[in-house]
């Protein structure tokens, strides 16, 4: 049931990422995006996923004109303010991670959605599976040009 579980995941994913896209000021253009995963009550970035981070800073780092987003969110297991904090040094870190290596001029959005979009709680229910919640311990990154 793992796999069934997040084949019906992702559907959910993308409602969020849509939303996360409107959830940022919007520049003219997309230049890229991406999801940062987090394990349980953390904010550590798995070494891959740095490496990930790292070339789109560099990659967008002499762009003349750029905007980027991060946007935090965390599973609704725990206290609810609690989620909201931690999302936001979820966002934090990530942001502090791409402005260290090329994106330190954007004009950075660095927000917190906590636990509001933790739609992977019924399917935890319905499939009895932790895997569930992992999609929504993430942060949402969006680089963008002016």
């Amino acid at each position: 049931t793992s796999v069934m579980a997040l084949v019906i995941a992702v559907p959910t994913l993308l409602v969020a990422t849509a939303a996360a896209a409107d959830e940022c000021v919007r520049g003219n253009e997309i230049l890229a995006t991406t999801a940062v995963y987090f394990e349980v009550d953390s904010t550590v970035i798995k070494p891959e996923t740095q490496t990930q981070l790292k070339e789109i800073a560099q990659r967008y780092a002499s762009h003349p004109s750029v905007t980027a987003c991060a946007l935090g969110q965390a599973d609704k297991t725990g206290n609810a303010d609690y989620n909201q904090k931690l999302a936001l040094r979820r966002a934090e870190a990530v942001a502090e991670l791409m402005k260290a290596n090329g994106l330190g001029k954007a004009d950075w959005q660095i927000k917190s959605r906590g636990e509001s979009f933790g739609d992977a709680a019924a399917l935890k229910r319905l499939f009895n599976d932790d895997l569930a919640f992992d999609e929504d311990r993430r942060v949402e990154v969006m680089v963008m040009a002016n």
